[in-house]
């Protein structure tokens, strides 16, 4: 695996909380294919990546050219639904390229952003 907590916890590549059954019945839909897309090059020009920045990048430039895609989901599920996708992604890095995350403080009824570190 490629993505562990900063104590060195390998992660899955898919969660086990209950709202990661929302991302597995995304996966394979236009939406998760076009945040695939753009997030891809990112990961790979990238040592550092806060998901709650890089998300409201690639959800901002996604509403400017091709907003009715966004509007395929509620609102609220759509930053946790490119969160999951970001770790997901992440996690299937290919080997040698293995990053660390550690989430950050959410204030209580939020989540919270993750911080992903590529490892020296």
């Amino acid at each position: 695996m490629s993505l562990s907590s900063v104590d060195g916890s390998q992660q899955l590549t898919v969660g086990r909380r209950p709202w990661w059954q929302l991302y597995e019945r995304f996966q394979g839909s236009e939406l998760h294919a076009e945040l695939c897309a753009r997030t891809k090059p990112c990961l790979a020009s990238r040592d550092y990546i806060h998901s709650g920045h890089l998300g409201a990048e690639i959800l901002a430039d996604l509403e400017r050219v091709n907003p009715t895609l966004l509007r395929s989901f509620p609102a609220e599920v759509v930053g946790p639904l490119f969160g999951m996708t970001l770790w997901n992604l992440i996690a299937l890095s290919a080997e040698g390229e293995d990053w660390l995350f550690i989430n950050e403080p959410a204030e209580a009824g939020n989540i919270g952003a993750t911080e992903y570190f590529r490892r020296c």
